[in-house]
């Protein structure tokens, strides 16, 4: 397909959701799971005040407040006594990642494709050969205005061989799949659309001495 649905679609941007100072309620969850058992939950919720959904040239820097309303955590031990640990983004690198979803056009191929809904299109995109680093992906877009009502992207499969380890104190690590999912909703009292829901996930091998 050509790009022109593409374009459309960021030129609309502006138009579509909001670009000035606003607030939204949050609830966060992040699940640590180990051979896809849960061994960690941690939930926070509160409020979030931010210039813009997404940098423009007119505001080319996002900038966050944050107040926590409520915070849990909980974990499970194993027979070691002992129980993995993770660092959360702080909620400004959360909240940056939620803000991204746009690519260089330029450096992707894409694929458009009809859904039952004849309301939307599914564009798919996949990079270029010379951008292995590029994630792979797919937005859907709602044509009668040109928004994006969901976008999803994950590491490109032909890249992970690439991913070179961490090393520290005889264990070794590399994030070999990263998962970004948002969706949005129109909010009709001011006719633009923000995020309803939105979800990273992030596939992580661990290596110690043993395995």
């Amino acid at each position: 397909m050509n790009k022109n649905l593409i374009f459309k679609t960021y030129n609309k941007i502006q138009e579509n959701y909001p670009h000035f100072t606003h607030s939204d309620k949050f609830f966060l969850r992040c699940i640590l799971k180990r051979n896809n058992s849960i061994i960690k939950i941690e939930d926070l919720s509160g409020k979030i005040k931010r210039n813009s959904i997404f940098a423009s040239r007119e505001i080319p820097k996002l900038n966050f407040e944050f107040q926590l309303l409520n915070q849990r955590k909980l974990g499970l031990l194993h027979n070691d006594k002992k129980i993995e640990d993770f660092k959360l983004h702080n909620l400004e690198d959360l909240f940056m990642w939620f803000s991204t979803v746009f690519i260089n056009p330029n450096h992707f191929e894409f694929y458009e494709e009809k859904l039952a809904d004849s309301s939307y299109t599914k564009v798919s995109f996949n990079p270029l050969k010379k951008f292995q680093n590029k994630a792979i992906g797919y937005y859907i877009i709602n044509n009668k205005d040109n928004s994006i009502k969901e976008y999803y992207s994950k590491t490109n499969p032909s890249f992970v061989e690439e991913i070179s380890f961490e090393k520290k104190q005889g264990f070794k690590w590399r994030t070999v799949d990263t998962e970004l999912s948002i969706k949005y909703d129109k909010y009709t009292k001011n006719d633009k659309y923000f995020i309803s829901n939105a979800k990273l996930n992030h596939k992580t091998d661990l290596y110690n001495r043993k395995k």
